[in-house]
């Protein structure tokens, strides 16, 4: 999706942010419907963006007023977590398979990893430089167990469970070309992960 093209026609919409940028995009007779509703009713719900104009909610409806010259209605998110309204809005919106939130889950812990490499070096600046390669070694000990909890995070913000994530991950490093499939739904996440580990026995063997 080429959105350079698109929000140069709204100057208060500066760009979608990773969080809204999740989820897929409606498509075919869902599409169809939302530009037909939107053209016979206006936009009802507005697009929402954050304090730095990135879109937080509305991908589908903006692109559905684009397409059907219709007035854009954007209002700013004032809290101060926007990427949990962002999953909120989206996931009560839309009707996803276990394997599809799995997915989101598995860009969620992506989204993660920053935040949590962050507060990990204000931790060693915090106890100084001998604390801080203490630290790193006892990080490097802790990896599996911290990435488990990032995994049980990334999971309960968008309702999946651990194991799914981690299944979706999987899928991810040793069947990637399945991943688009259980994203559209077109694919059981279960069948994708089973040859994903289908794939890996035979590389091992």
């Amino acid at each position: 999706m080429d959105w350079t093209a698109i929000l140069r026609h709204y100057d208060e919409i500066k760009g979608v942010h990773p969080a809204a940028d999740l989820f897929p995009m409606v498509e075919g007779d869902e599409f169809r419907e939302l530009c037909a509703d939107i053209k016979e009713r206006g936009l009802a719900q507005p697009i929402t963006v954050d304090r730095d104009g990135l879109l937080l909610d509305g991908r589908n409806r903006l692109m559905a007023c684009y397409e059907t010259n219709q007035e854009v209605i954007v209002e700013e998110y004032l809290g101060s977590d926007p990427v949990q309204f962002s999953l909120s809005a989206n996931l009560h919106r839309r009707h996803l398979s276990a394997g599809q939130r799995a997915c989101v889950g598995l860009k969620v812990l992506e989204l993660l990893r920053p935040a949590a490499k962050e507060r990990q070096r204000e931790s060693g600046e915090q106890f100084g430089k001998g604390a801080k390669v203490s630290l790193e070694i006892g990080e490097a000990i802790k990896a599996p167990a911290e990435q488990r909890k990032s995994t049980a995070q990334a999971a309960k913000a968008v309702g999946a469970s651990r194991a799914a994530v981690e299944q979706a991950a999987r899928v991810e490093r040793s069947a990637p070309d399945l991943l688009p499939q259980v994203q559209s739904g077109t694919m059981a996440l279960h069948a994708a992960h089973r040859e994903a580990q289908q794939r890996e026995r035979q590389q091992a063997a």
